[in-house]
Parts: C-alpha cells; structure tokens; sequence
C-alpha cells in the first residue's frame, strides 16, 4: 500500500484471503498501472476472493462480502455483494465493540 497516496488499512480492519487490491487497467492490452488510492477503512472487511478496483474506498464497519466485485466505494455500514457489487443490506451491531 502507497501510504503517501492516502490508501491504506485502518485499525481492526480484516482483508481475507484472496482478495486482490486491483491496480492495473484490464482494458489495456499492457495492463498499465492505475494510479489510484484504495483504502479499507477502520472496522470494514474485505471477504475472500473479493475484487477491490483502484480508486476504491470500503468505508468504515463496511462489508465487502466474499467473492465480490468492488467498483465503486462500499458506504459506511454497509453490506455489498456481487459483480458488480450492490447493497446487500445495513450492518447491525450486536455488541458495542467496534
């Protein structure tokens, strides 16, 4: 991770296994490096085989759910899955803990 970009992981934050952090242009035939940030922020998860594409934020207590394709920035709290990753549904805490 390029911390003078801005990206990162925040505290608490979780990236399971198999989850590429995409940086390169799938449409040029050289695959060219994308010069974006992305960043998981403190509490949110990335899940197993999850795509994360450049310019990407998973915002705090957010859920990249398993096997997804993440485009777009996944909001705070929130739950999304798929390709192209959609909102699945709002994380609920059982526990004050985060």
């Amino acid at each position: 991770m390029d911390r003078q970009s801005g990206g990162g992981i925040g505290c608490r934050a979780c990236l399971s296994v198999r989850g590429p952090l995409f940086i390169h242009n799938w449409l040029d035939p050289a695959f060219g490096l994308v010069v974006k940030t992305i960043s998981v922020e403190r509490g949110a998860w990335v899940g197993a085989d999850t795509l994360t594409g450049p310019g990407v934020t998973i915002q705090e207590g957010a859920i990249a759910a398993a096997g997804g394709v993440a485009l777009k920035t996944n909001p705070a709290y929130e739950i999304h899955s798929g390709n192209p990753a959609r909102l699945l549904n709002e994380r609920e805490f059982i526990n004050e803990g985060m």
